[in-house]
């Protein structure tokens, strides 16, 4: 191949090329439009599983229901409850004004549900939208459509979750307990949660509570919680119905940012349910929990005194420890 045949075949090919990436970048998204919606789970655990998409190089289906709408993309999903949360994680550096317009029927003959900004929890997920829906019928398929106010090119996330699924003491979430130290958490959330019978909660009175439970191995546990705006607990004894509330007086500490409270006198192989929530009301928040089992001071009471020896001429120092004792 002659040189002048090498350069025009090169630049064939880079043209094409060019073409192919330009192609690619200003590709409309799968579900530009309402008949391709993308088909979204529902979780069961309180907690959304986010799938990412764009609004990049898409058309805007119709006006806008509040704001401009320039660009949207579709998505559906089937209500497992009346209510269900939807969440519209913002790219970290992208815009925030985000439009979630909710619809009934088919492609062609909807019904518009809702049509507003979603809410933002300052305690749940960072820079993200919640919008709660409400008078959905369970096993009917919902539409939704995103488009940010006069905005034609932004990334973010959605998903769509059920409230928290422990919302009563029937349903509380068993915990393992931590045979030492070191916690294992277990994520919940306090989203969609109400208050629970009884609402005597120690001091405080709780607006939406979440119920978990463990069976105590050790005389004292600590119970960890991250995340939750000023966590409080009350932890019982019985069962559902008949519940019997532990005295209050845990020994509650801040350590990083953990929540930590301390219970003293329970028996083991008993099974306790915690019914968590915020001194702060209507908190919504996402948390994570654990239940661990702390190192106590084997001379702690007076029964479990140390004995000392009596040493001759020579002083023999012991080494004892505070730590855990009440």
């Amino acid at each position: 191949m002659t040189p002048v045949y090498k350069f025009l075949f090169r630049t064939m090919v880079l043209a094409i090329l060019l073409c192919t990436l330009h192609f690619i970048a200003v590709a409309q998204p799968v579900n530009d439009d309402c008949g391709q919606a993308t088909a979204l789970p529902v979780s069961t655990t309180g907690l959304p599983v986010f799938s990412a998409s764009a609004t990049q190089s898409a058309t805007a289906s119709m006006p806008g229901c509040t704001g401009i709408a320039t660009a949207d993309v579709w998505f559906s999903f089937t209500a497992l409850q009346s209510t269900q949360y939807i969440y519209v994680q913002h790219n970290s550096f992208g815009p925030t004004n985000s439009i979630i317009q909710v619809f009934s029927g088919t492609c062609g003959a909807t019904t518009s549900l809702a049509c507003n900004t979603g809410l933002i929890f300052s305690q749940n997920i960072p820079n993200t939208a919640v919008m709660a829906q409400t008078g959905l019928v369970p096993g009917k398929t919902s539409l939704i459509r995103v488009y940010y106010n006069n905005t034609t090119t932004t990334a973010f996330s959605i998903g769509v979750a059920s409230g928290a699924p422990n919302n009563e003491c029937a349903v509380a979430i068993n915990m393992t307990v931590s045979p030492d130290a070191n916690s294992v958490f277990t994520p919940g959330t306090t989203v969609g949660a109400t208050a629970s019978t009884p609402n005597n909660s120690c001091i405080f009175s709780s607006s939406n509570d979440v119920w978990y439970s463990f069976t105590a191995t050790a005389a004292t546990h600590a119970i960890d919680i991250l995340q939750l705006n000023n966590p409080r607990i009350q932890v019982f004894t019985g069962t559902c119905g008949s519940l019997t509330a532990i005295p209050c007086n845990f020994f509650y500490q801040t350590i990083s940012d953990t929540s930590r409270a301390t219970v003293s006198g329970l028996t083991p192989g008993t099974t306790y349910r915690v019914k968590v929530f915020s001194s702060n009301f209507n908190t919504n928040n996402r948390l994570q929990i654990a239940v661990q089992t702390p190192f106590v001071a084997p001379n702690d009471v007076c029964s479990n005194a140390a004995v000392l020896p009596v040493s001759g001429n020579s002083c023999a120092p012991h080494r004892f420890s505070f730590r855990g004792a009440a």
